[in-house]
């Protein structure tokens, strides 16, 4: 019988801060949600997507977004981001698991003008430094082969993976590269201890 795991989360954020020079509070209510889901379409094949969208709730990104701005008046502004992961695993022999994913995060552009009245501040502003990012995207495969298992001694497991990485700040100055990209690969071995998780009551 094919197995089906699906989910859908929540997120609820409450943004409070204080202006000294005008002694007025400001609160923000953001939000957010993730539709997630592991889906065996056929036997030792499975799609595996994780999805996430929120006003206000970068934080949750990898730490690669913020939740907010602030004006000149100091009122809030949450910023729009988001992500996904999806992918398929599949298993093509009894000790070998194969799998390649997609993963991209995307941060919203929030601008600003402070109290002099023509400075643009914020997040993805003209002039805005190269680490405010507009996108995050990856691509990577690999295999997972197990070498030796035994319930009493754990297992040992050879992988391998392949990643291309891309970043694409808001704003890139005349002159600079318009868009990073790096290539990664990663072999390890790794040692599993012997056991399993508690059994449910």
């Amino acid at each position: 019988i094919p197995q089906v795991h699906f989910e859908v989360t929540g997120l609820e954020s409450t943004f409070k801060v204080w202006n000294p020079n005008t002694n007025l509070y400001f609160t923000k209510v953001g939000g957010g949600g993730s539709v997630n889901a592991n889906l065996e379409v056929v036997k030792n094949f499975r799609l595996v997507t994780n999805n996430y969208w929120s006003d206000g709730g970068g934080r949750y990104l990898f730490g690669q977004a913020p939740d907010l701005v602030l004006r000149s008046d100091g009122s809030i502004s949450p910023i729009h981001s988001g992500s996904t992961v999806s992918g398929f695993e599949t298993v093509i022999a009894k000790n070998t698991l194969l799998y390649a994913y997609y993963g991209g995060i995307y941060i919203g552009r929030n601008v600003a003008i402070d109290a002099n009245g023509t400075t643009l501040v914020g997040y993805g502003y003209r002039g805005s430094a190269n680490s405010q990012n507009k996108a995050i995207q990856e691509i990577t495969f690999g295999f997972n082969q197990t070498i030796w298992k035994d319930a009493k001694y754990g297992a040992l497991n050879l992988m391998g993976q392949y990643e291309y990485l891309t970043r694409d700040p808001w704003y890139v100055a005349l002159g600079a590269p318009k868009a990073t990209h790096d290539n990664t690969i990663y072999m390890n071995v790794r040692y599993t201890l012997p056991g399993s998780a508690p059994a449910m009551k």
